[in-house]
């Protein structure tokens, strides 16, 4: 009797379990291998990023420091300005004043009275000063009162004294007369003296307001 020879089923079983391991192993290499390398491009692709929103983080700082400089640089011209404005300001009220000044010595709204009812007392054929004073600008000068004798009155311009005066060849002559009344005047800029000439004994009560 020949002895039996061993059966090859458990080497078959072996071969064909050892294959499916391999090969189950070779699919989780082959996915574990494409997970990996999905798994480095994302990574990768976040690196990317990260390094992308440096950047942009560090443009955004450079684009901070410079709008802070652009900020400090607007507030000093800001503050110069103001100045500015303040000192424009106050040179327009200067010149605004001056303006009104000018206005009212062109429409002669400016008026200074030189003297009020002031009695002079003359004897016979004889000559006294009503007033003397300096102006600036052009304009007239109005003489009222009352007299009790004829009287002349001299305007001298330039004049300086009351001998200047009687001896001037520049000067508006006013006949005032007897009694009461109102005259209007011509005033250049300058030294003005007023002088009042009578014939008779008599007194003079005047008035002289400039009008500038």
């Amino acid at each position: 009797m020949e002895p039996q020879k061993p059966s090859r089923m458990p080497l078959i079983s072996l071969a064909v379990v050892l294959l499916i391991l391999l090969a189950a192993f070779a699919f989780y290499y082959e996915t574990s291998s494409m997970t990996i390398s999905a798994d480095q491009g994302s990574i990768t692709t976040l690196k990317r990023s990260v390094s992308s929103l440096q950047d942009n983080v560090t443009s955004l700082k450079d684009a901070d420091g410079v709008l802070m400089r652009e900020l400090t640089d607007a507030n000093g011209t800001i503050s110069s300005q103001s100045s500015e404005i303040q000192s424009l300001s106050g040179v327009a009220g200067s010149q605004s004043s001056e303006v009104a000044g000018y206005q009212s010595t062109v429409a002669l709204q400016v008026t200074n009275t030189i003297t009020s009812q002031m009695t002079l007392d003359m004897p016979y054929n004889s000559s006294t000063t009503l007033a003397s004073f300096q102006v600036a600008y052009a304009g007239y000068l109005q003489v009222s009162g009352t007299s009790t004798t004829y009287v002349e009155i001299a305007v001298c311009y330039g004049a300086t004294s009351h001998t200047l005066c009687n001896n001037s060849l520049t000067y508006y002559a006013i006949d005032f007369g007897y009694g009461g009344a109102t005259f209007n005047a011509p005033l250049e800029p300058g030294a003005v003296w007023i002088n009042v000439f009578n014939i008779d004994p008599g007194t003079a009560s005047l008035t002289v307001v400039v009008l500038t």
